[in-house]
C-alpha cells in the first residue's frame, strides 16, 4: 500500500498515525501522552493545490515521550533534523501557537489508545 505523507491510513487511529510518522520521518519511537490543541483555519492551515483544489488541513498535535532517541531521516521527505529549545525554533509551515512548545501539563485530554500499538 502507498502512503501519502503525513496522512493517517486507512484504520489508523491518530496516535497511531503519529507514532508511524514520528519513526517514518525522524527515526524516533514515541508514545502520546494527550492533547495540546487541534488546529484549523485560515491562519496557516490552508493549501492550493496547482490544480486549484483548496483545502484546509485538521491538526491534532498531541503531547509526546520519546521511548527510543536514535534521530535519523528514515524515509527521504526530511533533509535535516535538529533539537532547538522553544525560543530558537525556526518559524514552522504551519501557524502554531508558540506557548505549545513549552512543557505543560496535559488535563483531561482524551485519545484512542493502546499499549500494543508501539
Amino acid at each position: 500500500m502507498e502512503s501519502t505523507p503525513g496522512a493517517i491510513e486507512p484504520g489508523e487511529t491518530p496516535a497511531q498515525a503519529l507514532i508511524r510518522e514520528v519513526w517514518e520521518e525522524t527515526g524516533l519511537k514515541v508514545k502520546p501522552l494527550g492533547i495540546l490543541g487541534v488546529f484549523s483555519g485560515e491562519n496557516g492551515f490552508r493549501h492550493a493545490y496547482p490544480n486549484g483544489d483548496r483545502v484546509e488541513y485538521l491538526v491534532v498535535m498531541f503531547q509526546c515521550q520519546v521511548l527510543k532517541r536514535e534521530i535519523q531521516a528514515r524515509d527521504g521527505e526530511t533533509v535535516n533534523l535538529q533539537y532547538f529549545a522553544p525560543k530558537n525554533m525556526p518559524n514552522l509551515a504551519m501557524a502554531y501557537p508558540n506557548q505549545l512548545f513549552c512543557y505543560q501539563p496535559i488535563v483531561n485530554s482524551y485519545f484512542e489508545w493502546n499499549e500494543e500499538w508501539l
